[in-house]
């Protein structure tokens, strides 16, 4: 069959800041749809040159990544493509959470739930081969008016056995934009899962909360791939949790030096894991670490407790020391927007943030995605109808104490308040020298972006 993967255009604040990176889960569905032999073409509507849609009707299918603030453009796309008589199959995260009312609005043929490689191609060969689909685990479909979800298909469990992503149909040499460090910066994923279970996260639910890991020669060997086949100079671990095995990320640490890889990296991590594992740490900053992404969210223990993050604010503030004494810096994630949030609680966390010592922020408001725990506890709340709000940067629920429009207003004020400082402009000044820090193109990407507002 002949395939198109497409990744729908959203203007979002990350794209404006510059935040483009290749949608790995289509570079992974290509993957394996082209070792069965299809025709596989990938197509980002987010690359300047590629914000028009292709000639749908010239493909048997159509695939499409869905997840909740992209659906706008994906509904758009999908209708155009069954007006043209292409079968539309759609996956990801939004997909998954909501794949009934797709079905029921006839805006897609099939939907692949979870975590897709097995399922996708599966359903790809039965399609092209006129074979049943009824026993086809983690698809849904509509059939005769009625909306069928067969079981859901356990995800994989060995991910050494995954083909890494096909880079060359991502055209990965076309996102040679954002970088870290003066160095070109792409991403991969080395587990997937996660045991936290966040109320505001829907990864738990889409994945699972077993944390499945690949090996590390099996990471070490796709980084190796990156610098030297497609000329990175800098990797980031998207994982929810790289760091959930410390004595995995001193082997693939070891790898890196191992084979003399000159990368500098970042990835996610807990602050209560980073703080247990010194060791850990020392040998991530000798293997190129430069930044680690921490969800800090909050000032107070008490909403930290209400999204279940299973730790405390002073978790993450011996974190950033110990990652600073061994010269990695911090990106701090903020959630503000609790349902009983005060103008108070979020000045501290906005004080806070200025306060521990970050080499960066990421603020954000509470958003219930379709999936999460919060969606499910305070869908009564929910007044913005509008999926493309749902993008952290709009208020779509309503709270105790604070006013859509005051939470808007507090938002951009802690973006302000945390980068526009002569101190923090001198250090995104310099960031190119140091290799590590929020550079200066961002900065003013961010003032561009609120002064707006």
């Amino acid at each position: 069959m002949k395939i198109l993967l497409l990744y729908p255009h959203l203007r979002d604040v990350f794209h404006k800041l510059g935040f483009l990176l290749p949608p790995l889960g289509l570079g992974y569905l290509a993957a394996v749809a082209k070792r069965e032999g299809h025709d596989v073409e990938v197509r980002d509507l987010n690359l300047a040159d590629t914000n028009c849609t292709p000639r749908l009707s010239s493909y048997d299918a159509v695939g499409i990544s869905l997840d909740t603030s992209r659906y706008n453009g994906a509904i758009a796309i999908a209708r155009a493509a069954m007006s043209e008589g292409t079968t539309v199959i759609m996956g990801g995260p939004h997909a998954t959470f909501v794949a009934e009312d797709i079905l029921k609005n006839g805006d897609a043929h099939y939907v692949v739930r979870g975590e897709g490689e097995e399922t996708f191609v599966q359903l790809l060969n039965r399609l092209s081969g006129a074979g049943d689909i009824g026993d086809i685990g983690g698809v849904s479909f509509n059939k005769r008016g009625t909306v069928i979800h067969n079981p859901d298909r356990p995800p994989p469990r060995d991910l050494d056995a995954l083909q890494f992503p096909d880079r060359d149909i991502l055209q990965i040499n076309r996102y040679k934009k954002l970088r870290l460090g003066g160095r070109f910066i792409t991403s991969m994923v080395t587990s997937r899962g996660c045991p936290f279970n966040c109320g505001f996260c829907s990864s738990t639910v889409f994945s699972g909360t077993t944390w499945r890991n690949r090996s590390a020669s099996n990471v070490v060997e796709e980084v190796e791939l990156i610098v030297k086949d497609h000329g990175f100079g800098a990797v980031c671990f998207m994982d929810d949790n790289f760091t959930m095995d410390p004595r995995r990320v001193i082997e693939i640490a070891e790898g890196f030096m191992a084979r003399h890889l000159d990368i500098y990296w970042w990835c996610f991590s807990r602050g209560d894991i980073i703080t247990k594992n010194e060791e850990m740490v020392r040998y991530m900053a000798e293997s190129g670490c430069r930044y680690v992404f921490m969800g800090i969210e909050s000032a107070h223990d008490t909403i930290l407790e209400d999204y279940g993050k299973k730790m405390i604010s002073n978790d993450c503030v011996r974190a950033i020391q110990m990652l600073k004494d061994y010269g990695v810096e911090t990106m701090g994630s903020f959630i503000i927007g609790w349902p009983g949030e005060t103008r108070r609680t979020v000045k501290d966390t906005i004080r806070a943030s200025k306060r521990i010592g970050l080499g960066g922020a990421q603020f954000s408001i509470l958003t219930p995605y379709p999936g999460t725990e919060i969606y499910d506890r305070y869908r009564d709340r929910i007044f913005e109808r509008d999926w493309e709000k749902f993008d952290c940067f709009h208020s779509v629920m309503s709270l105790d104490y604070l006013k859509p429009s005051d939470i808007q207003r507090m938002l951009k004020r802690a973006f302000f308040s945390f980068y526009f400082t002569p101190k923090r402009i001198l250090s995104a000044l310099t960031s190119p020298v140091r290799g590590r820090g929020v550079g200066f193109s961002t900065i003013k990407r961010i003032w561009e972006f609120f002064a707006g507002k």
